[in-house]
């Protein structure tokens, strides 16, 4: 090899971050971040559209007070609740308030975050380039799924990836997922790297997606910086699921939470 070749092998591998390290910090939790999203109450507007059926819409009123996500419906098809039923939201939602916090240090979201350890040491990664996104730099990694997985990563054991991870951070900013072969899975979460949205105890997260399902991920930084959901998309032939998260606003006690959102 030439000098001058020597010199741009040299200059290439320099200009190259580490983005093995990042890809190490964007899958482990960030408690902080999720402390302080816990401070937030947020909407979030869920839209279903499968063939030969009418496009179906709810939306909720989320906080993250007590062990996981707490859904406070909104309205259905666009409409907004009876009086009954909003009052009926009411009276649940006061409920959930004054049930004890307790510790989640054991809980069940918690364990089900090994997939994603699963998936970075199983799976086959590349560096495609760096973008910036919202004035901010961020790299872009492809991932490749094994042909017979040893072991299973949820939503991510057969899928093909494109990651746009914060070089800051190591935040998800994105995640469009090809699913290669059928995969199913149970959560107690959504899980979006770094960002882990717990579901109250109950609800769970359930997939059956077929060969050429698309799940597509999105997040989002807040004004003081807080990582928050911004979109959660899953996509296949007449067949369109899809969660928008919108409308984060801090709240200073409990009180706040029973007042109606403007």
């Amino acid at each position: 090899m030439t000098r001058r070749a020597l010199l741009a092998t040299a200059t290439l591998r320099a200009a190259t971050p580490d983005w093995q390290s990042l890809l190490a910090l964007s899958i482990t939790h960030d408690e902080l971040n999720f402390e302080k999203l816990r401070g937030y109450v947020f909407e979030v507007h869920d839209t279903t559209r499968a063939a030969r059926h009418l496009r179906e819409t709810q939306s909720f009123e989320i906080n993250l007070v007590g062990p996981g996500m707490y859904f406070r419906k909104l309205s259905a098809n666009d409409l907004p609740l009876s009086p009954e039923d909003s009052d009926l939201e009411q009276k649940r939602l006061r409920i959930h308030l004054s049930q004890a916090k307790g510790s989640d240090t054991e809980a069940p979201w918690r364990k089900e975050r090994e997939a994603l350890e699963i998936y970075v040491a199983t799976h086959k990664f590349s560096f495609k380039g760096e973008r910036t996104v919202d004035g901010h730099p961020a790299i872009i990694l492809e991932s490749k799924p094994p042909e017979q997985p040893l072991r299973q990563a949820e939503f991510l054991t057969h899928s093909r990836c494109r990651l746009t991870l914060d070089r800051e951070t190591g935040h998800w900013i994105e995640a469009v997922c090809e699913i290669r072969k059928r995969t199913q899975f149970a959560l107690n979460q959504i899980l979006i790297g770094r960002l882990s949205l717990p579901y109250s105890p109950g609800l769970i997260n359930r997939g059956d997606m077929d060969p050429g399902t698309t799940l597509t991920f999105r997040t989002q930084r807040l004004e003081d910086g807080v990582w928050a959901p911004k979109s959660y998309h899953i996509e296949k032939p007449g067949f369109v699921s899809e969660l928008n998260f919108s409308k984060f606003r801090k709240f200073t006690s409990e009180s706040q939470l029973l007042t109606d959102p403007q």
